[in-house]
């Protein structure tokens, strides 16, 4: 029978999801840290989660460019997308509050026309 302390070991390189890998990366969300209406950040953008389910969840994008009234729903005028257990590893929580960096708007030069 294996000890608590061989059962709980994980092998270099590998770790539990929502924990820290041994080089200090961030492996990503849990399903238990989705509740509806949730948002979180991935690769592609910005998301709010529509619905959780035992192993996936479902969220719309969140577009800088479109009417915050698609974002109303269900349903939504916006496609709703499933994660699975190994897209959910790859979202991490979003800010309270979209922080949207414009700190080159001050280099930008207007030239007139003609």
């Amino acid at each position: 029978m294996a000890s608590a302390e061989a059962i709980d070991k994980v092998a270099p390189g590998t770790a539990r999801a929502g924990t820290a890998q041994d080089d200090g990366r961030d492996v990503g969300m849990t399903l238990a840290q989705f509740s509806i209406g949730c948002e979180f950040l991935t690769a592609t953008g910005r998301w709010r989660c529509t619905d959780v389910g035992t192993r996936t969840i479902v969220a719309i994008r969140l577009d800088l460019d479109h009417d915050p009234t698609w974002y109303k729903g269900p349903p939504y005028a916006v496609p709703e997308h499933v994660f699975d257990e190994y897209d959910i590893e790859s979202c991490v929580p979003a800010p309270d509050a979209p922080h949207y960096d414009d700190s080159g708007r001050e280099r930008l030069v207007s030239l007139p026309r003609g």
